[in-house]
């Protein structure tokens, strides 16, 4: 008898904008390792390598399909969608980047809450405008049976901002584990700086870019390397040519696991500088590989970073810290 599948929803995929995509994608390798039957509705990968991606929506990564247009074109196909592929339920993966879920699915529907729209309005300057995904994120929370949160955080912000009933929340983070106890590894003689991320305001690359520029000028030979894609890639770069002398910081663009390996043991620390984070997943992985981690002291980095144990946390905007 053959088993029922799962379908899996997620705008960003690899090759992957953020942690979201960096989570579906460490997801899907594993579900195929233990072969467990699922179909992944999302971009399609530039090269495919899941035989059980679902093909309805028909783009493809070189196409520009922001989430919006994502979720609505995946709203129209949504029961087609199901029945084709005979799922028994749907797993979305939401929150900024997410997708969004606007009428109820046949099957169940469960959605994983990264963090919210309500939290990007109230910590991220000129994010206004998304006061509109808030709503859409609300609406799209109404359709499913259950919703886990990452941090208690997100849990948080549901309940206060979404009135999501404490009956349909789970608080799950992603699966890690690292020793509090370990002692960083601290090179002295190592004088370069990591950001891992997606290239966009909420990830508070301007407040590291300016503190930056202070230890660039005292250490001529450091480099801050930046790993990462998003829309604000060709402001950031402008802005750095015009504070920091070009050899000094990298642009690097989207980089493999591999490379990123590499890149975070030439360094003496990897640098979180975000306004928000679900769970800080480069915070995560950084600490376990005994890299130190700097982050501002706000939500989602707490829960994961020990202040003079596993990192150093400093008041968000205080370049001087």
């Amino acid at each position: 008898m053959q088993r029922k599948k799962i379908g899996i929803v997620s705008h960003d995929f690899h090759p992957y904008q953020g942690g979201l995509g960096r989570h579906v994608t460490s997801l899907l390798q594993n579900l195929n390792t233990i072969g467990m039957p699922y179909v992944f509705i999302g971009l399609s990968p530039n090269n495919t390598t899941l035989d059980n991606h679902c093909t309805e929506l028909g783009f493809t990564k070189r196409l520009p399909v922001n989430q919006l247009q994502f979720s609505l074109f995946f709203q129209v196909a949504l029961e087609r969608i199901i029945k084709r592929n005979e799922l028994c339920g749907l797993i979305i993966n939401g929150g900024p980047g997410g997708v969004f879920c606007l009428r109820s699915p046949s099957v169940p529907l469960l959605y994983i809450a990264n963090h919210t729209y309500a939290q990007q309005c109230q910590l991220v300057p000129g994010q206004g405008y998304k006061r509109l995904f808030k709503t859409l994120e609300k609406i799209s929370y109404q359709h499913a049976q259950h919703i886990v949160a990452i941090s208690s955080t997100t849990r948080t912000s549901l309940q206060l901002e979404y009135a999501i009933p404490e009956t349909r929340l789970s608080v799950i983070p992603p699966g890690f584990m690292f020793d509090e106890t370990a002692k960083n590894i601290c090179d002295s003689e190592k004088k370069d700086f990591l950001f891992l991320g997606r290239l966009d305001s909420r990830k508070g690359i301007v407040f590291l870019l300016e503190a930056f520029a202070g230890i660039a000028s005292r250490i001529p030979d450091s480099i801050l390397h930046i790993a990462g894609t998003g829309n604000d890639r060709s402001a950031l770069i402008q802005y750095a040519r015009a504070r920091i002398p070009h050899k000094q910081v990298v642009f690097h663009g989207f980089v493999s696991d591999a490379a990123i390996d590499q890149l975070r043991a030439s360094c003496i620390a990897q640098i979180i500088p975000s306004r928000l984070e679900g769970v800080g997943l480069a915070a995560v992985e950084s600490i376990q590989a005994g890299v130190p981690v700097i982050a501002p002291d706000v939500p989602g980095l707490t829960e994961i970073i020990t202040h003079d144990k596993t990192g150093l946390l400093v008041p968000f905007g205080n370049t001087s810290a």
